[in-house]
């Protein structure tokens, strides 16, 4: 009859989280219980049109920031500061030209997004909300960040996206859009830990990249092509670096 996820006593979270594992001390356990969390918005979705340019009527209380966090210093920081108050649906780093192409459905649109791709560390977050007073608190939170922060959201400003992107961030958190550019990804480095730690691992992975972009087998994503997000409210977070292959070329499949 009692609900906390860190205690008093042994932690909650310590539980094993399947192929995630541990990551704290397990402890003693007495009691156990599951919390349920509601859809971050309203389920009455209207989808029209034909594929790939669907419109979407996007559900009341949703609400997209892109933000330039400069460098990979920064974006932990900002990370771990927006997670800390739990208030984001989304909230995940990719490239600059990664970011793009969660724009786009393809090639001939991707390109005309520069706005967007000159940015050196984005971070994505999207707050979605059931009520509106929800959604105010939400939108207030995340205001008084940027001025703590002192960071500029460019959506409203410097682009206004589609009304399908809100039903891709839905359905499948933007994933589809890592085969716009060569038609199949692979991945290199991914892991589950720190923020600090897959921070490392995208760094890491630029030098590994560029030999391949070099031999011109990947696309040129300058190496820092990468997605990690954050888990349990920036509790833990995941990365991966995709490298984009052509599935057509025997050159580019082997590397």
């Amino acid at each position: 009859d009692w609900y906390s996820g860190d205690g008093p006593g042994p932690s909650l979270r310590g539980i094993m989280r399947g192929w995630a594992g541990a990551k704290s001390g397990i402890g003693i356990f007495t009691k156990v219980a599951v919390k349920l969390f509601p859809y971050p918005c309203s389920t009455k979705f209207n989808v029209t049109g034909h594929s790939p340019n669907y419109n979407f009527d996007v559900p009341d209380f949703m609400r997209l920031y892109i933000i330039d966090c400069k460098s990979y210093n920064y974006l932990e920081k900002v990370f771990l500061r927006v997670e800390e108050e739990e208030i984001s649906f989304i909230c995940s780093h990719l490239s600059g030209f990664a970011t793009m192409a969660i724009f786009a459905n393809s090639i001939d649109n991707l390109m005309d997004k520069s706005s967007i791709g000159i940015m050196k560390v984005p971070i994505v977050i999207l707050i979605a909300a059931r009520t509106k007073r929800e959604f105010d608190y939400k939108q207030k939170v995340l205001k008084m960040l940027l001025e703590e922060l002192k960071l500029t959201n460019i959506i409203g400003t410097k682009y206004i996206p589609e009304s399908i992107f809100y039903a891709e961030a839905l359905r499948s958190n933007l994933g589809l859009h890592g085969f716009i550019t060569t038609g199949g990804f692979q991945s290199t480095k991914g892991g589950c830990d720190t923020a600090a730690m897959c921070l490392r691992s995208t760094e890491l992975n630029i030098q590994l990249k560029k030999k391949y972009i070099k031999k011109g087998v990947i696309a040129n994503d300058f190496g820092e092509g990468t997605w990690m997000s954050s888990y349990e409210s920036g509790h833990f977070f995941h990365m991966e670096s995709p490298t984009m292959f052509d599935q057509t070329n025997k050159d580019s499949v082997e590397g």
